[in-house]
């Protein structure tokens, strides 16, 4: 169901309110739907929009930030008009030449993998020896191994095991942004192609097939691990029905908002994995070929990494061990703070009983002072009636010599 409703376009929003990936002339009616699919003909659809938009019939100038998803697009578009194939056969070459650049980085990820086990086993040992000596408190012991962790990292030459994602994730992006750019625009040599039952690439399935094969195909990739050979952590977690399930059941529900021309590189490069990708790194001539362990030797090896339960205890347990760490530290900090606070209201009543006695020691010595500046002016009075009398009796003693 196609819904027109009158908003304001900011320039460089796409017609539905998305960011493009290019500026755009303003225009006042937008175009919204409720999933990119439709039941009308496509020359209904083609009517409708076009009255309400005007769709691009060459790629826009990007910004700077935009220049590798620009490039891309530009790719396309140039093959496209260069051997005047249908978009949706460009879609499939694109994916077809992404999974086999990315073959060489899955290769090398297998290798890193496969060099780092035996590291990542001593490392585990490592980081068990560390929360033993936390348990027990010792923290120079803590310290020290985890010096010595460090050290034997440096001297193995250990590696970021999420190094190898990094080029993936990045052709990932650079991918969803271009292709999905390219339906928002919407782009006219796109959005006229068609594709079997679906009228218009830049529209999502109606019928949900393309969303769910490439959910299945999602869902085989994520569990056997094409890109690194074998992955027994994804096979374990999605070993359950109901995990496989719940998976399937929300990439259906996501893919069913995306255009058909996204989710149909999505299928082809995942069907790619599948059928040459996988088992090729699964074969032990190609993996002697290009440099990599046979099968057997890798399962052994992987063998004796810890499975994902040993990897869930090890979270559990030091996350356990984190709170109770945790609490203890803020329990020893809240008794010093007692303690100080309890320490500055002892020195505040000794400094107030100091001050106390300062005062009465003062206030005694005033009295004291006072009280000899009154001995003094009593003394003084004593001496001068002593000399008075002193007088007195000379004179009575001279006048009593002359009468005599």
């Amino acid at each position: 169901m196609i819904i027109l409703s009158r908003s304001q376009r900011i320039l460089g929003k796409s017609p539905r309110g998305v960011v493009s990936l290019g500026r755009a002339p303003p225009i006042v009616v937008t175009l919204s739907c409720r999933r990119y699919n439709s039941t009308e003909p496509v020359s209904t659809i083609s009517k409708t929009v076009a009255e309400v938009i005007t769709p691009y019939t060459s790629i826009p100038d990007p910004s700077w930030y935009k220049i590798p998803v620009w490039a891309y697009q530009t790719v396309m578009d140039t093959a496209q008009v260069s051997t005047d194939i249908p978009w949706w056969g460009v879609l499939i070459g694109a994916a077809v030449c992404t999974r086999a650049v990315l073959l060489p980085i899955s290769i090398w990820a297998d290798k890193l993998t496969v060099r780092q086990m035996p590291i990542s086993i001593q490392l585990r040992k490592y980081s068990q020896e560390i929360q033993k000596l936390n348990k027990k408190g010792d923290s120079l012991g803590v310290l020290v191994k985890g010096k010595e962790m460090k050290l034997f990292k440096k001297q193995q030459n250990y590696k970021n095991p999420f190094l190898p994602i990094i080029p993936g994730v990045a052709f990932a992006i650079i991918n969803f942004c271009s292709i999905r750019g390219l339906a928002e625009l919407p782009y006219q040599p796109l959005m006229d192609s068609s594709f079997l039952w679906i009228s218009s690439l830049t529209l999502a399935d109606p019928y949900l097939i393309l969303p769910a094969l490439n959910s299945a195909a999602t869902l085989y990739v994520f569990k056997y691990g094409i890109d690194f050979g074998e992955n027994p952590i994804m096979t374990s977690v999605l070993a359950s029905p109901l995990a496989m399930s719940m998976f399937f059941g929300i990439m259906l529900t996501c893919q069913s908002f995306f255009p058909s021309c996204l989710v149909l590189y999505w299928l082809t490069s995942n069907l790619m994995g599948s059928f040459l990708a996988g088992p090729a790194l699964r074969n032990d001539r190609f993996r002697t070929t290009v440099g990599l362990v046979p099968m057997a030797e890798k399962r052994l090896l992987m063998s004796k990494m810890p499975s994902i339960q040993d990897l869930t205890s090890d979270v559990a347990g030091g996350y356990q061990q984190k709170r109770t760490e945790g609490h203890v530290a803020e329990q020893k900090v809240r008794a010093k703070r007692a303690e100080a606070l309890e320490k500055k209201e002892n020195e505040g009543e000794k400094n107030a009983e100091i001050q106390r006695l300062e005062k009465k020691l003062k206030e005694s010595t005033e009295q004291l002072e006072a009280m000899k500046v009154e001995i003094e002016k009593e003394a003084q009075s004593y001496r001068e009636l002593l000399e008075q009398y002193q007088d007195q009796k000379m004179q009575k003693r001279t006048q009593h010599e002359n009468d005599g």
